[in-house]
């Protein structure tokens, strides 16, 4: 063994010198570093109608859920405790945390395709993901190009919703008539006309607001319909197969008996001694042998096999049994019983299934009515009743004999 603190131990003849493993490196042929994506982004130059948490949260849903935002500059409060609004043309940053690194991928992914739609006055935003390893360059994601397409509409049309409620400076309207207004508000003096409310320019940008508030809201509206319709789609075969399996199954078997523990000997004496003589010192005698003389005849107890194998004669409930049998067909009957016969088995068709199965009810009383095998309807009936047809069929039969 080598000494401590001494040279290494000399290489064993024959064999490799051994690899040297870097510190931090992954084993040899072990699974490569996952890459390290992360749920956080920076954007840049955005505007300010999204200073708010709500705002963002609404606007990235498409792409997850967000669980953080921070903003600089930080929205600041006056005297009151409101917050102060920013100019239209002022541009903020925000620091947005996702809650899983999928959500960063799909928001840059389809980035691009939602800052295409953009006019010149917001077509500086940008959007870079943080690294978690300054040293470890990130990859690009990777989204198809049909996500990347519905996923950019999402965004710009959340993004426009956004824009609504706020006015830009053509947009503005101009200042109410004072006269106009005391107008309005004398009384008996009021004249619609008049009204500042009434005013064509109101009523167009009324107009306008609601058409775009519609626009948005109804696609948005119209894609959770249809994800809502195409997930009851694929769940309504499941689950179908899923009822028809459990009445194909039917109960389950009821847990068999356990069998009962045969009696145990009684537990050895200690060290191997075997249990003390009688009293008297002598074993009890043997018993008398057994008077008369008994034949061998060669035969066993009774074997569970067939009885045409052994010889034996079957036992005489199964004979009974046997000789109870149907007959091979029905017998033909007089058609002023077919009435009768039908409300029978509508009656006997209830007890068993608890309702009046129309076809089952036309079924036996087509069969039987044409005279056909009473063997293939047990057979028929056993797939329906199982170990109950054969009691139904001798109730059916006792009254097909009572009609003859």
């Amino acid at each position: 063994p080598p000494v401590p603190g001494g040279p290494p131990p000399p290489p064993v003849a024959g064999l490799p010198p051994p690899p040297s493993v870097t510190a931090g490196a992954p084993p040899p042929g072990g699974p490569p570093p996952r890459i390290p994506f992360t749920p956080t982004i920076l954007m840049t130059k955005v505007p300010p109608f999204l200073h708010t948490f709500r705002a963002v949260r609404d606007w990235l849903y498409p792409c997850g859920g967000v669980r953080n935002v921070t903003f600089y500059p930080r929205r600041k409060e006056d005297d009151d405790g409101d917050p102060v609004e920013l100019p239209s043309d002022a541009r903020i940053s925000l620091l947005i945390t996702f809650s899983h690194p999928d959500g960063a991928c799909k928001l840059l992914g389809a980035f691009k395709q939602f800052a295409s739609r953009l006019d010149e006055r917001y077509s500086s935003i940008k959007a870079f993901m943080v690294p978690a390893n300054k040293d470890v360059p990130l990859p690009p994601p990777l989204l198809d190009e049909e996500s990347q397409q519905q996923l950019g509409e999402k965004l710009w049309q959340n993004f426009t919703a956004a824009e609504a409620p706020e006015l830009h400076e053509e947009e503005k309207p101009k200042p109410l008539d004072t006269e106009k207004v005391a107008a309005a508000a004398g009384g008996n003096n009021y004249d619609a006309d008049e009204d500042p409310l009434n005013a064509p320019a109101v009523l167009e940008a009324v107009k306008e607001f609601r058409r775009k508030l519609g626009k948005t809201q109804s696609f948005q509206k119209k894609k959770r319909l249809e994800l809502v319709a195409r997930k009851i789609a694929e769940m309504k075969p499941r689950v179908r197969a899923m009822v028809e399996e459990e009445k194909k199954r039917g109960p389950p078997p009821p847990p068999a008996a356990v069998p009962p523990l045969p009696d145990l000997p009684p537990p050895p004496r200690a060290g191997g001694v075997p249990p003390p003589m009688p009293p008297g010192g002598s074993l009890p005698p043997p018993p008398p042998p057994a008077t008369g003389v008994t034949e061998e005849t060669g035969k066993r107890g009774r074997s569970n096999l067939p009885a045409w194998m052994t010889n034996q004669e079957e036992p005489a409930a199964k004979k009974a049994k046997a000789e109870e049998g149907f007959p091979e067909i029905f017998p033909q009957l007089a058609e002023s019983t077919h009435g009768p016969l039908k409300d029978f088995l509508a009656q006997q068709v209830q007890e068993a299934l608890g309702e009046q199965e129309a076809e089952l009810i036309q079924f036996l009383h087509s069969h039987i009515v044409a005279g056909k095998s009473t063997a293939e309807l047990l057979e028929e009936l056993k797939m329906v009743l199982e170990d109950e047809a054969d009691g139904f069929l001798a109730t059916v039969w006792k009254k097909v004999k009572e009609l003859e």
